[in-house]
C-alpha cells in the first residue's frame, strides 16, 4: 500500500505480505511501514494500517502479524494503540 499527496507523491508505504504455514491460518505480515518525516502524526499511519487489515481480511486472513524491532519504541506504541500486542 502506498500513500500519496494531492500532488500524488508518495508520503507513505506499507508493505505486507500473506502467509501460510502448516501450523498457521493464513495471515497477513506487515514487513514494512514508513510514513514520511513532515506526515508523521496526521494519520497517514493510521489509514495505512486500516487499508492494510482491510485487503488481508478480504483474502481471507485470520490474523494480523506486525514485524518490527523491539528497539523501535515510537512504532510499538503506534501498534499497541491499534490493538495489537507485542510478541518475541
Amino acid at each position: 500500500m502506498v500513500a500519496t499527496d494531492a500532488a500524488d507523491c508518495p508520503i507513505g508505504w506499507c508493505h505486507v505480505d500473506l502467509r501460510r504455514t502448516l501450523v498457521e491460518p493464513l495471515s497477513a505480515l506487515v514487513m514494512g511501514m514508513v510514513v514520511a518525516e513532515g506526515h508523521r502524526s496526521s494519520r497517514i499511519g493510521n489509514q495505512l494500517l486500516e487499508a492494510v487489515e482491510r485487503w488481508a481480511t478480504a483474502r481471507g486472513c485470520e490474523r494480523m502479524v506486525i514485524a518490527t524491532r523491539l528497539t523501535r519504541e515510537r512504532a510499538h506504541a503506534f501498534y499497541v494503540r491499534h490493538g495489537y500486542a507485542v510478541s518475541k
